[in-house]
């Protein structure tokens, strides 16, 4: 179990105030809550890119805190999807996995499944910089999953993509993340993707702290 305790922020619009939480270190579980309640900023915090006072984190283990994000191996899907606007499709989506110095024959694999699967093939020698909400989409979930991270955080990643094209990814990406053994936590407030994506727990953000 990754157990998460004194997680205390208070913004402009929200406290939040989480003593304990119990996140499963297997599986895959969601956290929901109204838009501006601060799920996003949960995220942030634990993949070390804000800071919260008093906070801990153990996986397993490891206590978390201490760590830089590159050596949290946690991936994170931005709404914002931050990508290298310079960089190709391809490269983009291989630069975390060359950081962390993954199996080239096994990068090899998992990219010609993740570019097929996600139908970003044609897009792979394209600048970033040049594609669409939905793209963009595709290839910051196949940038997280090459890395093979301990942890990977799903901020409203499906949201610019119609209907099939969203039930296509998030099945691969569920199939992809549960035969890798990588726990992971979706941030939505979309019910149906929820329920086609949890295989753990559901967690229920109001008003700062989880019910």
């Amino acid at each position: 179990m990754s157990v998460v305790e004194n997680l205390n922020v208070a913004k402009k619009g929200f406290h939040l105030s989480i003593k304990h939480w119990d996140i499963p270190d297997q599986g895959l579980s969601a956290l929901m809550g109204p838009s501006g309640s601060g799920k996003s900023t949960i995220v942030r915090i634990l993949s070390g890119l804000e800071n919260c006072a008093g906070l801990r984190w153990r996986f397993g283990d490891t206590d978390v805190m201490p760590l830089s994000f590159k050596q949290r191996k946690v991936s994170v899907v931005f709404q914002t999807l931050d990508l290298f606007s310079h960089l190709s499709v391809r490269e983009n989506i291989l630069f975390g996995a060359r950081a962390h110095k993954i199996d080239s024959t096994r990068c090899g694999k998992l990219l010609t499944r993740l570019v097929e699967g996600f139908e970003i093939g044609h897009l792979c020698d394209r600048r970033a910089g040049l594609l669409s909400g939905g793209e963009r989409q595709r290839v910051a979930i196949a940038r997280a999953l090459m890395i093979e991270p301990r942890f990977l955080f799903l901020d409203e990643p499906f949201s610019a993509l119609d209907r099939e094209l969203k039930k296509n990814v998030l099945n691969l990406t569920k199939e992809i993340l549960t035969e890798l053994a990588v726990p992971s936590l979706l941030i939505s407030h979309d019910l149906e993707e929820v329920e086609a994506f949890v295989t753990q727990k559901v967690f229920h953000l109001s008003k700062g702290s989880l019910v």
